[in-house]
């Protein structure tokens, strides 16, 4: 009965270790072909275009030169934050944002030592003046 159960422990394990290696194998390569997606969508845009050109050349007669326009698409640069590009992409953005956030809070906490060393200065200031005030009405 233990030799059983000790098989039993095995196959799970090992049915386990290969559920996990295929999940990860479909994960890596959803992953990869994620970042070529928007790319062959831009194909196939440029390529629905480039049949239309030749309808419409065949109903009327289109100009002999052709203008070639790149534009990146506003939406992808807008949503780039938002949009989930993959686990390593994921975790770069994340760790940019925290360099960002470094910085900014870093910026922020010169800017305040600068204020206040600042109304430090023109305490002492004060200080200084009064302190000569009162000796002067002293005298």
């Amino acid at each position: 009965m233990f030799f059983l159960t000790f098989v039993w422990a095995l196959q799970q394990i090992g049915s386990f270790l290969v559920i996990v290696t295929a999940y990860g194998l479909v994960v890596q390569s959803c992953e990869k072909n994620a970042r070529v997606l928007a790319l062959l969508t831009y194909r196939a845009k440029a390529k629905f275009n480039e049949e239309n050109f030749q309808i419409m050349n065949l109903i009327r007669a289109q100009p002999t030169f052709k203008a070639v326009f790149f534009q990146v698409d506003k939406d992808i640069k807008k949503n780039r934050k938002s949009k989930f590009e993959g686990i390593v992409a994921a975790v770069e953005k994340h760790m940019d944002e925290a360099e960002n956030t470094k910085r900014d809070i870093a910026k922020d906490e010169d800017a305040q030592r600068a204020a206040q060393q600042q109304l430090l200065l023109k305490s002492i200031d004060m200080i200084d003046d009064l302190s000569r005030q009162v000796k002067l009405l002293n005298e």
